[in-house]
């Protein structure tokens, strides 16, 4: 901890920044904390749609031949301006402020050079952080740094991908030992539902990472689910709205750290013995009081499906094998009373899942060819695949689903090459 004051990060998104009224309204909430007490460090992304409009600039001029190199370099500018445009005005308040910037020799974010989606390399960056940042903390400088930039060991400038502001914000959070960090953005907060679907959405006081890493991404991104991975579990992550005034506003404050955040993604063998049972039709979805009564009939069976697939014309419930026989038995009683929609039954029994969890996973190309590809190298047949936000379950026979889980972790967490 930063003797002599507590430490608060603070992040302000792009649209916080989008003109020169919210870049002053913004810099006085950072004021105000110097005021309070507080020893504000400032994170800062590309003001407006800086970043998007750098991107079609950069793809069209290029006939969408540049490189993810070349375009990392030139999306950092967004950020960089900022910084520059965000201390100047820091100081017109008579406050010491420094921006810093990728092209000094000590830039604290250090990253692998996976251009345009760079991951941060932990202990550099948190030892400079320590070394550049904390420094001009404890003098009472007000340090604002670009977010969303990194640089790799040789120099050469990378970036975080999309939320990548955030993520800066939560590693200076935890090198610092930080009070909190503050996600200043242009809503209120993590809502109960997308205010653009559903009527008197509520702002959710609190919520734990884990909770807010199953939610899908909305129209509304108040956090990217990537970012989650960073937060420390002994810092409190705010995030608020501009129109506050303060740093010290309600909104949503993000409890809790998630488990394993060095992995990328977890493997583990989830269910062992588990059956398929496979009911076929005709428009099958198109009558959703005959699903009902097969979902009932299983219940029936004091079974909860532990997944279910489905097309217009089959249903594949997978339970628990235990009970597999009774809940065939009674899924064709349904079937019998049903004939102008069902037309069969089967039961496919010794099979296994394995479940596969990891942040942004449904948004990382190729995929499911990493979990497929080194299986079919084996000869391991696939029996189902189910995925929802970032989790996918492989269906296998049991006896092959030990040495496809560590196949699939090698394949996902240890540089496996398929893919």
């Amino acid at each position: 901890m930063v003797s002599g004051g507590k430490v608060i990060v603070a992040k302000f998104g792009g649209k916080t920044l989008s003109d020169g009224s919210r870049v002053r309204a913004a810099a006085e909430m950072v004021v105000k904390a110097v005021k309070n007490g507080l020893k504000p460090v400032v994170v800062v992304s590309a003001i407006g749609h800086t970043t998007d409009d750098l991107i079609k600039l950069a793809r069209e001029a290029s006939e969408n031949r540049i490189s993810p190199e070349d375009l990392d370099d030139i999306l950092s500018m967004g950020e960089r301006t900022s910084a520059r445009v965000f201390a100047s005005v820091l100081k017109t308040f008579s406050l010491e402020a420094v921006y810093l910037d990728p092209c000094m020799d000590e830039w604290p974010i250090i990253t692998n050079d996976v251009f345009g989606n760079a991951e941060p390399i932990l202990p550099l960056t948190y030892e400079r952080i320590k070394r550049v940042v904390k420094p001009l903390v404890e003098k009472n400088i007000v340090p604002v740094i670009p977010g969303f930039i990194g640089k790799t060991l040789d120099g050469r400038t990378t970036t975080l991908g999309r939320g990548g502001s955030d993520i800066t914000a939560l590693l200076i959070g935890k090198a610092l030992d930080s009070e909190k960090v503050v996600l200043v953005s242009d809503v209120d907060g993590i809502m109960t539902g997308d205010p653009k679907v559903v009527s008197n959405p509520k702002v959710l006081k609190e919520v734990d990472v884990k909770t807010l890493a199953g939610l899908a991404d909305s129209d509304v991104k108040f956090i990217k689910k990537k970012t989650l991975k960073y937060k420390p579990s002994n810092i409190s992550v705010k995030l608020i709205s501009f129109k506050t005034g303060s740093l010290d506003a309600e909104g949503t404050t993000i409890k809790g750290s998630l488990s394993n955040p060095g992995l990328k993604f977890d493997v583990e063998v989830c269910e062992k013995n588990v059956a398929a049972l496979t009911v076929v039709g005709r428009n099958i979805t198109s009558r959703p009081e005959v699903l009902a009564k097969l979902l009932k009939a299983i219940g029936d069976c004091g079974l909860s499906p532990l997944g279910i697939s489905t097309d217009s014309d089959s249903i594949i419930l997978y339970i628990p094998e235990t009970k597999g026989v009774e809940a065939a038995k009674r899924a064709h009683s349904v079937v019998l009373e049903n004939q102008e929609v069902l037309i069969a039954v089967a039961l496919k029994r010794k099979l296994s899942m394995v479940r596969v969890k990891g942040l942004g996973l449904e948004e990382t190309p190729g995929i499911i060819f990493k979990i497929s590809g080194p299986l079919k190298e084996r000869g391991m047949n696939i029996h189902g695949m189910l995925t929802i936000t970032s989790s996918v379950v492989v269906i296998l026979d049991r006896d092959k689903v030990e040495e496809a889980a560590k196949l699939i972790d090698e394949s996902l967490n240890r540089g496996g090459n398929h893919g």
